[in-house]
C-alpha cells in the first residue's frame, strides 16, 4: 500500500484526486473487506473533506460512460445501464 498527498494505491483499490474535476475517484480492483475496504474509503472521505470535492465511486470500464450519461442529463439511460451492469 502506498499513500501520496492526493493518491492511495493498494492491491484492492486506487484512490485518486482529480483536481480538474474536483473529484475523488475510488477505483476498486477486486473485492475488499475489513481493513482492505476501510483504509481506502477512509482516505477517500478525508480527501473529500479536505478538498471539498465531489466523490465518485468507480467501476473499471463503465464509470466514465455512466458519468458522461449523467452529465448529459440522460438519467433514464444511465439508470438502465447501471442496473444492467449491477445485475452482472
Amino acid at each position: 500500500m502506498t499513500t501520496l498527498n492526493n493518491n492511495f494505491n493498494s492491491e484492492y483499490c486506487n484512490v485518486i484526486y482529480n483536481e480538474k474535476e474536483n473529484e475523488v475517484v475510488l477505483e476498486w480492483k477486486k473485492f475488499a473487506s475489513f481493513d482492505n475496504y476501510r483504509k481506502p474509503t477512509t482516505f477517500a472521505l478525508e480527501l473529500l473533506r479536505a478538498k471539498k470535492a465531489v466523490i465518485l465511486l468507480s467501476m473499471p470500464k463503465t464509470v466514465l460512460r455512466m458519468k458522461r450519461l449523467m452529465l448529459n442529463g440522460d438519467f433514464h439511460s444511465f439508470s438502465r445501464k447501471w442496473q444492467r451492469q449491477a445485475a452482472k
